[in-house]
């Protein structure tokens, strides 16, 4: 099968990705839910991290490595959802949301360490926001308040 198609299960038919229903058959494509979490938050990715707060939530990537001898690349940072419990003048002190436990995420200069030889780079992170729900009938609100 090419890439950027799909495959039919009822005639084979291949199609494009984002394909709803076979336009041969008919047949439905089944797809995954969306998470509540997905429909209900926004991510925030410019923002500097030295303005988070006590209980802002964010998701983090990358981070500090390790390559050994025979050259292998060995990712050594902290992953995952986190919620923040203070900052310090090297990084974020979170508590991470599913797996627990405390860290120190890492967002100061890099820099390798003459001892273990990691390398410590700052980590990627992207703070997490509800959606704000939007009114869409103000004018409608604000006159039903005026006559009551």
């Amino acid at each position: 099968m090419p890439k950027g198609k799909k495959t039919c299960e009822k005639c084979g038919h291949e199609c494009g990705p984002r394909a709803y229903m076979c336009p041969e058959c008919q047949h439905p494509f089944m797809f995954a839910v969306q998470s509540k979490e997905r429909k209900t938050t926004r991510m925030i990715r410019k923002f500097d991290w030295k303005e988070l707060q006590k209980g802002d939530r964010i998701k983090v990537t990358g981070g500090s490595y390790y390559i050994s001898d025979d050259g292998e690349y060995i990712p050594m940072g902290c992953r995952g959802k986190f919620t923040v419990i203070g900052l310090d003048k090297n990084g974020i002190i979170a508590y991470g949301t599913k797996e627990g436990g405390f860290s120190h995420i890492w967002m100061a200069k890099d820099k390798l360490s003459k001892d273990t030889k990691i390398h410590r780079t700052a980590h990627r992170i992207v703070k997490i926001v509800p959606k704000i729900k939007v009114n869409k009938n103000k004018s409608q609100n604000k006159k039903e308040l005026s006559y009551s």
